[in-house]
């Protein structure tokens, strides 16, 4: 069953893996980690942040590095966080 929003409530929203309780709960701590990110002093200049994402990347073994990017998943998530937030902004 995929995550799907048809009007109803939070509580009703089910998805394969994650009850609505374990969802809310993420969302709320994603929450809570966007209101500290918001107030946290930004601690290197953009040079700096892609020059360790391109440190981070050499870091991958060589097979990872030469295998096409699937973004399948990041693209499936942000729907469901977009279904999330819509019910949230719902139960307020």
């Amino acid at each position: 069953m995929r995550c799907r929003y048809d009007g109803n409530r939070l509580g009703e929203i089910r998805t394969k893996r994650f009850s609505a309780d374990i969802i809310k709960r993420r969302a709320v701590a994603f929450e809570r980690f966007a209101r500290w990110q918001a107030q946290a002093p930004n601690r290197c200049d953009p040079a700096t942040a892609l020059s360790g994402l391109g440190t981070l990347y050499e870091l991958l073994p060589g097979e990872s590095r030469s295998r096409p990017v699937d973004v399948s998943g990041v693209r499936v998530l942000h729907q469901r966080l977009q279904v999330l937030s819509k019910a949230l902004a719902k139960d307020k």
